[in-house]
């Protein structure tokens, strides 16, 4: 059975609070791009400001935890989307990712040692 928190919510509901969301911030490009758009129809306009702005909204979500590995398993075992199995990289970082019930990527970290950008192949930039 699942319990209403995990419960994911309409995509109507979803496509429309996206679109309230993102429709003052598409008007005001609008409002500022139309005299330098010149004689573009307005539904072509609206089309590629848009496209432009939706391109421009992503985001990723990396949480620190105290053990992924405990983590991964705790998640699994509720049933998360495991989308890579935890990883030790050579940055010093044991890392997965995992997909919530509405779509949404995570990645989990755990610190494993300070290692210098150096040792791995960074650069550091001051």
């Amino acid at each position: 059975m699942t319990s209403p928190a995990h419960i994911p919510p309409p995509r109507a509901k979803m496509a429309l609070l996206t679109w309230l969301g993102i429709w003052p911030l598409v008007t005001a490009a609008l409002l500022w791009l139309a005299p330098r758009l010149g004689t573009v129809p307005l539904v072509a306009r609206t089309a590629v400001i848009t496209a432009l702005l939706v391109l421009t909204i992503t985001h990723s979500v990396l949480v620190r935890v105290a053990d992924a590995r405990a983590h991964y398993e705790d998640a699994r075992a509720h049933g998360a989307k495991i989308l890579e199995e935890p990883t030790d990289h050579m940055y010093g970082e044991r890392q997965y990712n995992a997909e919530d019930p509405w779509g949404h990527h995570w990645t989990f970290s755990q610190t494993l040692a300070d290692i210098d950008p150096e040792d791995w192949g960074g650069i550091l930039r001051d």
